[in-house]
């Protein structure tokens, strides 16, 4: 597990600048660079620095690093370290005046990797003991398996209770209470969705400043690549219907990409067991159409506290919304091959052909493990003409699980013919 290790310098100066977010990574979407961001809680009177290097002693490279805006909740900085050779790995060390905070981090795999690990967890906001949980889990699972060389967690949104405000950013996702998820984000980049909490983007943006598809300063949509895998984050806050910028840019974005494996990443399930809140009407009305006409293998989202799994033509919905918030019950949920209300994460694996997919409890125990074969684009059944997915649909517990799943749809088309 890696531990942000803190070194007072003796200094005669009057005691300047702290942290007030630590060294976290954020992923800029280029294998070959990652971003270290971090704020301080005033202008540092002797300035600030980051140092890397193969070793811990950091001496391969020293920069000075400016900060960004010196007014109300500004002070932050940022480096950007390019060049990286996939999955390299380095130390660094960020100076703040007279503190000292150093980790580690290994860059993404090369464009043509075949094998590639990952996390993902959700709706982390209000309960800072349980969140911090789910990130030493995290690490204890990545220290035991260390050959993978993971290097990125992804969000299904609901950050923090609220997201506009920034006490919340500090007490929930970066504060002195979360050491393990401090250790965490220093050495995994996050990237994530927009949830219901999270407000306007403006915040998200200065904290995780993602490549952004939008120039609009409400909406958070944007793509990456990692390895064989391309990743579509959508923003179900902002319009996505069909005619909307946001509908025509998820469309063109998962046809153009040549990665052969596709993830979509979005808060609100279209398919998760309609639990504490209904299945997304809309998400299966709109974007379903695109996700089976561009074969993507799977989906994450986030919003039911609880973690679950459905197929339906041949996508994987995952809900895995267990990141800290209180649980909300998962019993007699229909149209679901398995769900469970507990804290948890997932991690997804992926090599050549294959995904696979494990939903861990935070003792290291398995919900479920399973292994999915690769998509074919437009190799599922759905009826253009409106957004009601037809064709075969399985759940687990045979064809009463199946029925229980079709009267589901059926109820919920709002096209008419059925």
């Amino acid at each position: 597990m890696t531990i942000l290790t803190t070194v007072l310098i003796a200094s005669t100066l009057v005691p300047g600048a702290g942290f007030r977010k630590p060294p976290y990574l954020v992923y800029t979407g280029e294998s070959a660079e990652v971003m270290i961001r971090w704020q301080a809680d005033a202008t540092p009177s002797v300035g600030a620095s980051l140092s890397w290097g193969a070793t811990p002693a950091c001496t391969d490279g020293r920069a000075q690093v400016d900060e960004e805006g010196a007014g109300a909740d500004q002070h932050l900085f940022s480096y950007t370290l390019a060049g990286l050779h996939p999955r390299q790995q380095l130390h660094y060390r960020v100076e703040l005046d007279d503190e000292v905070l150093s980790g580690d981090l290994f860059a993404a795999p090369s464009a043509s990797a075949s094998h590639v690990a990952l996390y993902a967890y959700g709706d982390t906001r209000h309960n800072v003991a349980s969140h911090d949980a789910v990130a030493r889990a995290i690490s204890r699972h990545m220290d035991a398996d260390p050959a993978n060389l993971q290097t990125l967690l992804l969000h299904t949104g609901d950050w923090v209770d609220e997201g506009d405000l920034e006490g919340y950013w500090d007490a929930q996702f970066f504060g002195a209470q979360l050491p393990g998820l401090r250790g965490l984000i220093a050495r995994l980049p996050v990237l994530g969705c927009r949830g219901n909490h999270d407000g306007e983007r403006s915040l998200l943006a200065k904290y995780w400043p993602y490549p952004f598809a939008s120039a609009q300063a409400y909406e958070a949509y944007y793509a990456f690549d990692y390895g064989p895998l391309h990743v579509t984050v959508v923003d179900q806050l902002a319009p996505f219907a069909p005619g909307t910028p946001q509908h025509r840019w998820i469309d063109q974005d998962l046809a153009a990409t040549t990665r052969p494996w596709k993830l979509v990443l979005l808060h609100r399930p279209p398919f998760g067991g309609a639990g504490y809140h209904p299945d997304d009407v809309e998400t299966q009305e709109h974007l379903v159409p695109l996700f089976e006409r561009h074969g993507v293998a799977m989906v994450l989202a986030g919003h039911n506290h609880y973690y679950a799994r459905a197929e339906v033509n041949g996508v994987q919905y995952v809900t895995t919304a267990g990141g800290g918030a209180s649980l909300y019950p998962a019993d007699d949920l229909a149209g679901v091959e398995v769900a469970e209300s507990v804290f948890h994460f997932v991690h997804l694996t992926i090599n050549d052909t294959v995904m696979g997919l494990q939903a861990i409890r935070l003792d290291g125990s398995l919900i479920e493990h399973q292994h999915f074969s690769q998509p074919r684009p437009g190799s599922r059944a759905a009826d253009p003409g409106c957004g009601c997915v037809t064709g075969s649909a399985r759940r687990g517990g045979g064809a009463a699980g199946a029925v229980l799943l079709g009267l589901l749809l059926a109820r919920r088309c709002r096209c008419g013919r059925r």
